[in-house]
């Protein structure tokens, strides 16, 4: 969706000051969401620094948080720009598990349709088209974006994607809260690459 955020950098400016002021309020509700917007339009404004300092305050601010696939690719993008591609990686991976949809279509690729069942609207393709691709998106030169497509095609997180997918096919066809259980516990431990023993970046 173009114009997701304004293009003015004055604007996007006020914006961003008006999201940091909000926060600082006493009990703020962030029906929102506007702590996930907040690294993007830092990234928008060429701010490596100031992003990577945002996404410091969001880790700590809100530990339990699900991942969301536009703001993972930001912070992905941040930590990429201050040289730090170890955690970089693992930001990209929490990104991909969290919607399998918008790598192939920031690629330019058709993605598949994945049968299972999505319990989250942030998981499915429309959220990914409905979104500020065009202006995320356009962030990433074509040296980022070949290294994000080399992320992607790499042999064990596509293993892993098939992996992910057949356990939540699987999950539509568990009964039983024990073995429901188990792929669920599967599934995460498959996302979270713990048999490439990486270690979380939040």
């Amino acid at each position: 969706m173009s114009n997701f955020f304004p293009t003015d950098p004055k604007k996007i400016r006020e914006r961003l000051k008006r999201y940091e002021r909000a926060f600082k309020e006493p009990h703020h509700d962030d029906g929102a969401g506007k702590r996930f917007m907040i690294g993007q339009l830092y990234m928008l404004m060429g701010d490596v620094e100031g992003a990577v300092k945002s996404y410091a305050w969001y880790r700590r601010s809100f530990p339990d948080d699900v991942p969301e696939a536009f703001n993972h690719l930001c912070w992905t993008l941040a930590l990429l720009r201050s040289g730090n591609e170890r955690d970089a990686k693992n930001k990209f991976r929490e990104m991909v598990f969290a919607n399998l949809y918008i790598v192939p279509m920031f690629l330019g690729q058709a993605p598949a349709q994945h049968g299972f069942k999505h319990y989250s609207n942030w998981s499915e393709a429309a959220y990914i088209q409905e979104g500020p691709t065009e202006e995320i998106f356009g962030l990433w030169t074509t040296t980022e974006s070949a290294w994000l497509k080399n992320e992607w095609e790499s042999p064990d997180l596509q293993i892993d994607i098939r992996k992910y997918i057949d356990l939540q096919t699987k999950l539509e066809n568990t009964d039983g809260s024990d073995e429901r259980g188990r792929v669920i516990a599967e599934a995460a431990r498959v996302a979270r690459g713990q048999h490439l023993r990486l270690v979380d970046a939040r």
